[in-house]
């Protein structure tokens, strides 16, 4: 399956139509405040696909007992800074980049050393715990993280 494929499904599986618009110059922004560069994959999803929802995937988790963390919704730009910014207070690592989050409040990241340089193809996914003030990585890439999703029925 190609990246926009992977994309693609994704979205037409697990999110609404609800999702709010994201444009060039949000993500260049959000890439000044923070001093990173997204990844290709991420950007891709979404300045195609926007700032999606998903309203199916928790019941689908729960139903399948699968090991899987829902998604709630992916960020928009302002909201990946200053959800980045307020959890940072809150304990988590200075190195990790909100790009999403659940309905428990735990948020999905990017690890900024991944997206300091020049501006990666793709990178792993982590996931911080707010409960328990851990993040573990979930996926070795964007994409990877995606489709992983594609296993619930």
């Amino acid at each position: 399956m190609t990246r926009i494929e992977t994309h693609q499904h994704f979205v037409t599986r697990f999110c609404g139509k609800d999702a709010e618009r994201v444009t060039e110059a949000s993500l260049d922004a959000a890439e000044d405040q923070l001093g990173i560069l997204f990844s290709s994959a991420y950007r891709e999803f979404v300045l195609a696909r926007g700032a999606v929802r998903s309203h199916t995937l928790l019941d689908l988790i729960v139903d399948a007992e699968a090991d899987l963390w829902e998604i709630a919704s992916f960020y928009t730009p302002l909201e990946c800074v200053e959800t980045t910014d307020s959890y940072r207070s809150a304990g988590m690592s200075e190195r990790l980049i909100a790009i999403a989050g659940d309905s428990a409040g735990n948020v999905f990241c990017f690890d900024e050393r991944d997206l300091l340089d020049a501006r990666p193809d793709d990178v792993p996914v982590w996931f911080f715990d707010h409960d328990l003030d851990e993040d573990k990585q979930l996926a070795v890439s964007f994409d990877a993280w995606l489709a992983s999703y594609f296993s619930l029925p």
